[in-house]
């Protein structure tokens, strides 16, 4: 529950912890996770929702580099409910969705090896950002959560936002239900993208080819 853990690739079944603490002090609870194109993994710790928020922002972003394996904080209990996490696809820049800020954090890798941390983009209106993925010409795409209305009948939706690597925003579609808790995109064989969606409101996942938010406005 609050620790990375790995399965080996071979016939060993069982889950081995990869972190677990920083410094001895516990995670507050591992949110999401991506791997750069050298094997770096890089994930959020935030907890649960609320354990980490505007009143009290100690959530962090991590890396375990592919070089060394040790385990170093981007952003060391500041952030209040990092969630979504996406890489460019060149690897140099760390993008991360701080839910209860509604933005977005861009983090630049520099030559020394350094993260500067700076915000890429502010959202206005629903609750905020939850979950990211770069397709394969380096535009975000931005799930961005609410939550499901209380009476019944009421619809409400998300909406999935995109925005180009000059943090200028593209477009921004319906998605089929506002608790979108997970996205990425996956390239098939023909090289065409596919963007899914994980909802939690109805525990539905959803597919679209990724030209669809574009041609049709739609997911």
């Amino acid at each position: 529950h609050k620790s990375i853990v790995s399965q080996p690739p071979e016939e060993v079944r069982e889950f081995q912890v990869l972190v677990g603490d920083y410094e001895g002090k516990q995670f507050w609870g591992p949110n999401s996770l991506c791997f750069d194109n050298m094997g770096t993994l890089f994930f959020t710790d935030s907890g649960p929702m609320g354990d980490t928020s505007l009143a009290n922002p100690r959530g962090s972003v991590y890396c375990v580099s592919h070089e060394d394996q040790l385990l170093k904080p981007l952003a060391l209990e500041c952030l209040a409910h990092p969630s979504g996490i996406a890489t460019s696809p060149d690897g140099s820049v760390v993008y991360v969705a701080e839910t209860m800020a509604n933005r977005i954090l861009r983090f630049v890798k520099r030559v020394n090896g350094v993260f500067l941390c700076s915000v890429y983009y502010q959202f206005n209106g629903g609750f905020g950002p939850t979950a990211l993925a770069c397709d394969s010409g380096s535009r975000l795409y931005v799930a961005r959560f609410d939550f499901a209305g209380p009476a019944e009948g009421e619809k409400k939706t998300g909406r999935v936002a995109v925005i180009d690597d000059n943090g200028k925003l593209l477009t921004e579609v319906d998605a089929p239900g506002p608790e979108i808790a997970g996205m990425m995109i996956i390239k098939e064989k023909d090289d065409s993208e596919h963007l899914y969606l994980t909802e939690q409101s109805e525990g539905k996942i959803f597919c679209s080819p990724v030209t669809n938010l574009f041609d049709d406005g739609v997911i």
